[in-house]
């Protein structure tokens, strides 16, 4: 898909480049009983790399019954008492955080006020073992003995990074500082943002203009433009795009020095290609329920020459050498000299440049696919086509299937529903019932089950409103009676099925998971199958934004 920036990248019906995205979502093995339950709240964050034994809560989880809130063991023993507000999790660097009464304090595993609780915001420990806390209206920094290790005079303070720098404001001036509380770089900017992992740097502004700053403080490029993308500088001889006085876009170096003038409405990254999407004279109109540039889109090189001129109403970025344009409301494919490949006029352009493919779409609705080159390889006969590793699935007349990158149909297109392989395996339906195949077409798991989740030895699976593990003869191995089934980071047994996270895996085993019977509320089992508790509060999942860098909030709940 093309780097265009936000505002320009929702284009209805654009062509794009699929990207594989590898989901590794963690499968947890229960077993099966039939239980009845109550329901009510609980509060829990993924457990980091832990430290000392005091602060390892790795084998407790936080429950909430009642909206009071402590964490139990696998036993279903109270090891933290039910008299919290919020229990927060513990991030192996320090004490757990907690809120009682709208303050803060930490806890450890034992329950014990290591900190007490009387700071009117807190952060979580970072790997420096060091927790932001706000007091009397300031921000400092404390260490695991709850001790003051960075004053209390910032209005505004950030959890340590992964570069062992926090950012902090006094008034409206921003910098960041070390460990010891030093001003790595000056709290005197107007803004200081986060640094990218690709170029270390970080965009900062002064007197209302931007540049970039290094991690050491150096201002490498001065503020003197409107915006700049500091992230863009990646490896030597890149060029970031940059915004001038007159809301005009173009290119810089590490320098600083303007490559490519300020001219265009709108300019994209440079890809592999050595090659940049730039817009002319552009606005964005919203129709139809969608955003659309209105403008011209030409290419320019790295040098500011423009390789293909801005004939073309809209164009995607360059991918394996070639890029998805429109002209007159038609689309067609041209590569790096501007060549058309694919002609104009095929509508329903997908693009694989791993396996040098696109699909097209004829007048009649009928899709085929064309190589790189333009030659077709399969004619217009299917309802619909996508290139998934070394198969295309295809569907005529209601059926799915599989052909080879040739057009060879290698799987008979005979099901209701076909995924993609992944771990060698696809998901299939067929009579209203799933199973799973290899690649030579054959049941690896029974095509019986009313729900699966493909995985090598053994496999999820619903039928008869039991959630189940099987093995690869469609034998329980292990099943439970639940309406819900939730493991310890929110993630339902079956949750909303799409193309790209059907590769659900069972890796391990997982101490505690959640279930939910309708009508008659939540409970929680352990991995040797034991009832640890019921009548809870139903299982929030807490999301904690950067790197303890942010305070956590539940967000979401299954249970609704």
């Amino acid at each position: 898909m093309n780097n265009m920036s936000d505002k320009h990248s929702a284009y209805g019906g654009a062509p794009r480049f699929p990207r594989r995205v590898a989901l590794r979502l963690c499968c947890f093995l229960f077993t099966g009983l039939w239980l009845p339950v109550h329901a009510n709240a609980v509060f829990w964050r993924e457990d980091m790399a832990t430290s000392p034994d005091e602060y390892e809560g790795k084998d407790l989880l936080a429950i909430c019954v009642n909206q009071k809130c402590g964490y139990i063991n696998a036993k279903g023993e109270k090891v933290v008492p039910l008299r919290f507000n919020e229990v927060l999790g513990f991030t192996g660097y320090g004490p757990a955080r907690v809120k009682l009464k709208g303050k803060y304090g930490f806890i450890n595993a034992t329950g014990k006020e290591i900190i007490s609780i009387r700071f009117d915001q807190a952060g979580d420990f970072s790997a420096n073992g060091l927790a932001r806390v706000l007091k009397n209206g300031k921000w400092g920094y404390i260490n695991a003995a709850g001790k003051t290790a960075i004053p209390f005079r910032f209005d505004s303070a950030d959890g340590f990074g992964a570069n062992a720098l926090a950012r902090v404001s006094i008034g409206k001036k921003y910098g960041y500082i070390n460990a010891k509380g030093k001003a790595v770089i000056p709290i005197r900017y107007s803004g200081v943002w986060g640094f990218s992992s690709y170029s270390g740097l970080s965009t900062f502004g002064i007197n209302g203009k931007v540049g970039c700053i290094n991690a050491k403080g150096k201002e490498v490029i001065p503020a003197k433009f409107d915006s700049i993308s500091c992230t863009d500088f990646r490896k030597d001889g890149d060029l970031a795009r940059a915004h001038n006085g007159n809301n005009k876009s173009g290119y810089v170096n590490i320098k600083g020095e303007v490559i490519v003038p300020f001219k265009y409405y709108t300019t994209n990254i440079f890809t592999s290609s050595g090659l940049a999407s730039v817009q002319y004279n552009g606005k964005t109109v919203y129709v139809k329920g969608a955003f659309r540039f209105d403008g011209k889109t030409a290419y320019v090189n790295t040098k500011g020459e423009e390789i293909i001129p801005p004939i073309y109403d809209w164009g995607s970025d360059f991918e394996g050498g070639l890029a998805a344009v429109k002209l007159k409301g038609e689309w067609g494919y041209i590569n790096t000299r501007g060549e058309v490949i694919i002609p104009f006029g095929l509508g329903g352009f997908w693009a694989f440049p791993d396996a040098n493919l696109v699909v097209v779409r004829n007048d009649q609705r009928k899709f085929g696919l064309m190589n790189f080159k333009g030659e077709p390889v399969i004619p217009f006969r299917f309802d619909e086509l996508y290139v998934s590793g070394d198969f295309i699935k295809a569907k005529l007349n209601g059926k799915q299937g599989y052909l080879d990158l040739k057009g060879k149909e290698v799987i008979p297109i005979r099901f209701d529903e076909a995924y993609h392989f992944s771990g060698g395996l696809a998901r299939v339906k067929l009579d209203g019932k799933w199973g799973c195949i290899n690649p030579k077409g054959e049941e690896v798991f029974p095509i019986r089950f009313d729900a699966i989740l493909c995985a090598k030895e053994e496999a999820r699976a619903k039928r008869d409103g039991k959630h189940e593990f099987i093995n690869t003869k469609g034998e329980t191995i292990r099943s439970i009676r639940a309406d819900r089934v939730v493991d310890r980071r929110g993630k339902e047994l079956f949750g909303s099925y799409n193309e790209s996270r059907q590769d659900w895996r069972v890796t391990s085993a997982e101490e505690f998971f959640y279930l939910f019977i309708k009508g008659k509320g939540w409970g929680v089992i352990n991995a040797e199958d034991k009832v640890i508790i019921w009548g809870i509060d139903p299982p929030y999942r807490v999301e904690c934004h950067g790197l303890h860098d942010k305070v956590c909030v539940p967000e979401g709940n299954p249970s609704r």
